[in-house]
């Protein structure tokens, strides 16, 4: 987060995710929510931001 110039709270925007880890966090839910049949079940947190409780 950052202070804009009226010292309110806001948070940063990044170009296509650089500057983070996002191939390392594709990896790991990949590798800890992949299920038998190939899908992907998506973290109850994240299906807010995702849309769907599944990958397939």
């Amino acid at each position: 987060k950052f202070k804009d110039v009226d010292g309110k709270n806001r948070f940063c925007h990044t170009l296509n995710g650089s500057g983070t880890a996002l191939a390392r966090l594709y990896v790991a839910l990949v590798e800890t929510y992949q299920q038998a049949d190939g899908s992907i079940l998506v973290p109850e947190p994240l299906r807010d931001y995702v849309g769907v409780t599944e990958i397939r």
